[in-house]
């Protein structure tokens, strides 16, 4: 049986930090006040956890397909922060 993996690329945007942070209420400013961001250790906003794993479920559904849906599974571990252009 041959796998038909194909490669799947997102770049994240300050929009959809700002979306996600709408959708789930975490208007934490590390994410969504980019003035703010910049005065803190990171530099600059950076995406909360969820939405960058949700990003990383859907890029696995379109490299995997039903294989994905059906037996897929994540262990994560957040060790760097994801920035817009990212």
């Amino acid at each position: 049986m041959s796998i038909d993996v194909r490669p799947v690329a997102r770049t994240l945007t300050q929009a959809q930090l700002h979306a996600y942070a709408d959708a789930s209420g975490d208007h934490n400013p590390i994410h969504v006040d980019e003035a703010f961001a910049r005065t803190t250790p990171f530099g600059g906003t950076i995406a909360h956890g969820m939405l960058v794993l949700a990003l990383v479920a859907e890029m696995m559904h379109a490299a995997h397909g039903e294989r994905w849906l059906t037996g897929g599974k994540l262990k994560v571990r957040f060790k760097a922060p994801t920035r817009p252009g990212d």
